[in-house]
């Protein structure tokens, strides 16, 4: 990030801070591509009570050190569904305009475990917060 405006230990700042959510983002991924928590998906979806607790116990367990934060989780009912929000490093989603405006951003990403019409599943998404690099520098900056 270059930005006149920015004093170089602000940019450091925010360096590091967006490499380790990138580390954070990337473990996550790892975790949701391994299939490692299909069979507590499976069972958090199709079992009641106990079981049911058991299983979501195990995806928070296993899903904490990636630091994605559960947000809320549906436990009754035939649609359990647990939600995970995660910030991830990324390119520019909106560029309103000019594509020289579209600076790297930090996301708020959701991250998704239960039963869904389809069935027992997982996801992970873009949710809907784009925080634009000049903007986060700015805030590190006032932050000191």
């Amino acid at each position: 990030m270059t930005h006149s405006s920015i004093d170089a230990p602000t940019c450091n700042r925010l360096r590091l801070w967006k490499g380790e959510l990138d580390r954070r983002y990337a473990s996550l991924e790892r975790l949701f591509e391994s299939d490692a928590l299909v069979p507590d998906i499976v069972a958090f979806s199709r079992k009641s009570g106990t079981g049911r607790r058991r299983a979501f116990n195990k995806l928070v367990t296993a899903v904490a050190p990636t630091g994605a934060v559960l947000e809320g989780a549906r436990m009754v009912g035939g649609f359990p569904l647990a939600v995970w929000v995660i910030l991830k490093p990324r390119h520019a989603v909106v560029a309103a305009g000019n594509v020289s405006e579209a600076h790297d951003c930090v996301t708020v990403n959701y991250i998704l475990a239960g039963e869904m019409h389809c069935g027992p599943a997982q996801g992970i998404g873009l949710w809907t917060l784009e925080v634009q690099e000049p903007a986060l520098a700015r805030l590190m900056q006032s932050a000191r």
